[in-house]
């Protein structure tokens, strides 16, 4: 499925609209899940990876092993992953994606020594604003990208 995206949909977008040739993945839910496994595969056409909500309980958690063992693979720095998780995600939620964020962590430290931050934002609309604002990810994503 990953190839069909790559190979597939990006050149597609490519010959239909102006586009810079950048790369990113974004998926929310199982399309959060999708762009893990997205991640994780390499090489990639994608230089950027958004995952919002990942359902990581999908599958008996198999991406967990995935992340384990392909992660942080060949050059690994090419590309970025911006992880994110809903607060009003179930407990079964939350305990995959903070295993996923601690399996990255702890990869890429044993690999390169990088020092890792993990950084749980909480409150993150802001004044005027309520929960349910939808500018909060589109300004989130045109900024890290």
């Amino acid at each position: 499925m990953v190839d069909a995206v790559a190979f597939a949909a990006l050149p597609a977008v490519d010959d239909a609209y102006r586009t810079d040739g950048t790369g990113v993945l974004v998926g929310h839910s199982l399309g959060g899940l999708f762009t893990l496994y997205a991640f994780v595969q390499r090489p990639s056409p994608f230089s950027g990876f958004f995952a919002f909500s990942p359902s990581v309980w999908v599958g008996n958690e198999q991406i967990l092993n995935e992340l384990k063992h392909r992660a942080p693979g060949p050059n690994p720095l090419a590309s970025s992953l911006f992880l994110s998780l809903g607060e009003a995600e179930d407990n079964e939620m939350l305990e995959g994606f903070e295993a996923v964020e601690e399996i990255l962590g702890f990869s890429y430290f044993r690999e390169y020594g990088l020092p890792v931050v993990i950084g749980r934002f909480f409150n993150t609309v802001g004044p005027g604003q309520s929960a349910r604002y939808g500018m909060v990810i589109p300004r989130l994503v045109r900024q890290a990208v």
